[in-house]
């Protein structure tokens, strides 16, 4: 006859030691909460890091182009040329019907010239200043564009002159890219109505700076009469600026203007009509650049906003632009663009710099 088992002291059975081990319903609630919160916290740091991200992605992707027009522009802008020089006066004139009459005097005329004005006054066919906002620039420059390559009918080739005189300008207007979309895409595609920045550069054969005929018709962009000769640099880019010295930024601080036109948004200098004797006929020694630029996604939520109508943010900003001396520092009208665009969440840059223009007189 067997005897039975017992068991003495503390020691229990196997199958009640495991059941002692086991975990509550507390205690698996409490695990599955923690477990919740350290997922929902894991999940927002990647969602604010893909945001980032994004956000990272895009100011490097949308600002690489609006950098590379800025350069484009400060680049060009350094080598406009003028060819100052002073000549017999008779009456004012550079002639005079009588070949025996002696000369008043001497007085500086030039042949070449360099303008900034408003973009609407000088960019015609593009609508008023809502279409073409802030300032433009048109001068002389040996860029060397020309149509004139191999093969043309003339039988020359003067495509290797690389420093041919011809026109540049640099202008923002709003429009639709429905031109420059390409050819059988144009009824598939969406077209985008954006703020662009825009180059005019006519070839040197059609440089009318000399004609005597149509006197300083070069200095005024036509759309309606040269649309072969524009061309959209950048996108999204809000606004183009300009302030011209005729000293150092060292030793002049807030940039002194040859004259200020009655337009709002616009003040300038036109080296023809300088108000200024010493002036005229002259290069401005710097030219202070600044270019305002926004993120394709920023454009794209005030696109659903507005539609086909431009959204301008700059004048929402309170900004006028109306003074030299109310340009930079706080307070001033980039200082305005940078509060209205950062309460507003918009992704922007404002790029700027100043010029020194290399043919001018120091």
């Amino acid at each position: 006859m067997k005897q039975g088992i017992t068991w003495r002291g503390t020691h229990k059975p196997a199958q009640q030691a495991c059941q002692g081990k086991a975990f509550t319903l507390v205690e698996v609630l409490v695990s599955m909460v923690i477990l919740a919160m350290m997922m929902l916290i894991i999940t927002t740091v990647i969602s604010q890091a893909q945001r980032s991200w994004k956000a990272a992605s895009s100011k490097v992707s949308q600002f690489r182009e609006a950098r590379l027009a800025f350069d484009t522009i400060t680049r060009n802008l350094r080598q406009a040329s003028i060819d100052t020089h002073r000549s017999f006066l008779w009456d004012g004139k550079v002639y005079t019907t009588d070949p025996l009459k002696a000369p008043d005097g001497s007085g500086r005329l030039a042949h070449l010239g360099i303008k900034f004005d408003t973009a609407a006054r000088l960019v015609s066919g593009g609508g008023g200043p809502p279409e073409l906002p802030g300032h433009a620039v048109v001068f002389q420059a040996p860029l060397g564009k020309t149509a004139l390559g191999e093969g043309n009918a003339e039988g020359v080739d003067i495509s290797g002159l690389k420093n041919l005189l011809c026109t540049r300008g640099y202008f923002v207007q709003f429009g639709t890219d429905a031109s420059f979309l390409p050819f059988g895409l144009v009824s598939r595609l969406q077209p985008k109505y954006r703020y662009r920045l825009y180059e005019y550069q006519p070839n040197t054969e059609n440089n009318t700076v000399y004609n005597s005929a149509n006197d300083q018709g070069w200095a005024t962009i036509n759309l309606d009469d040269a649309p072969n000769t524009v061309r959209p640099i950048a996108d999204n880019i809000l606004m183009l600026g300009f302030a011209v010295s005729f000293a150092s930024p060292a030793s002049d601080s807030v940039p002194r203007l040859a004259g200020q036109s009655s337009i709002s948004l616009e003040y300038g200098f036109d080296s023809y009509e300088a108000p200024e004797m010493a002036k005229r006929y002259r290069l401005p020694r710097y030219a202070h650049v600044f270019m305002i630029a926004m993120d394709e996604e920023s454009a794209a939520r005030l696109a659903q906003i507005h539609n086909t109508s431009p959204p301008d943010s700059v004048r929402s900003s309170g900004a006028t632009f109306t003074s030299p001396n109310q340009l930079f520092g706080e307070g001033g009208d980039l200082s305005r663009v940078r509060a209205y665009m950062d309460g507003q969440r918009l992704n922007y840059r404002i790029f700027n710099s100043a010029v020194l223009i290399l043919g001018s007189e120091s």
